[in-house]
């Protein structure tokens, strides 16, 4: 997705080089089994409207009438985080839904650990790339995501987790209820996601591919 966009601003034709935004697999790593038995769903973004978070509680509100026990968790904070509560409330799924508030990176991790999914219903294109979506794969989370930006390129469709559309709270929940009620596929798809990650986006790797380019630049103009 970004190396298209920087495609279309070269006037020569030439090789755009892409490598990804790695994460930390030893920091973000699936930690001991999580203590509390209810089915919890999760998203860790900044609480703006382009990241439709609106779409995921309204998505979760129609989960939660096939589990009344499904919990949503909400890490970050924004200018949406007042209205998003107003919404939960509406929806009445308030008691079942936790807004974190910002945490720093570092936390992150413990916070995935309570997850049994991850979803990204992100509303704008300008999304190239999902960098919360690859650190929620790391964990072995099956990631559901909007098929828009650059978030195809981190969840392979049915593999590692669910594409669907943008703006869907349906969509959305049938893939929540399918992976709250198949246990094997969500451990299935959460192992896949994790290989996925160590075979494309470990950092240490991106960065010495990064190094090696900056190399061969650098000895071209010299």
């Amino acid at each position: 997705m970004l190396a298209e966009e920087t495609r279309k601003h070269l006037r020569k034709k030439k090789i755009v080089h892409t490598i990804p935004f790695g994460v930390d697999i030893a920091r973000f790593s699936p930690k001991a089994p999580k203590v509390q038995q209810d089915f919890t769903v999760g998203i860790v973004k900044k609480l703006e409207r382009k990241y439709g978070i609106d779409y995921l509680i309204k998505a979760f509100a129609k989960l939660f009438r096939a589990n009344r026990k499904a919990k949503l968790l909400i890490v970050g904070d924004g200018s949406e985080e007042s209205t998003l509560k107003k919404l939960c409330k509406s929806l009445d799924v308030d008691r079942n839904v936790r807004f974190i508030g910002f945490v720093e990176n570092e936390q992150v991790p413990d916070y995935l650990s309570q997850m049994d999914i991850f979803v990204v219903p992100s509303i704008m294109s300008s999304e190239t790339f999902g960098v919360a979506a690859v650190e929620a794969a790391a964990c072995k989370l099956p990631v559901i995501a909007s098929n828009i930006g650059g978030l195809p390129e981190v969840v392979i469709d049915g593999e590692t987790g669910f594409l669907v559309p943008s703006k869907d709270p349906n969509a959305i929940a049938e893939k929540m209820v399918l992976l709250m009620q198949e246990i094997e596929l969500r451990k299935r798809m959460g192992e896949a996601a994790r290989r996925f990650v160590e075979q494309n986006y470990v950092w240490e790797e991106n960065a010495k591919e990064m190094e090696r380019l900056y190399l061969r630049a650098a000895k071209k103009r010299g």
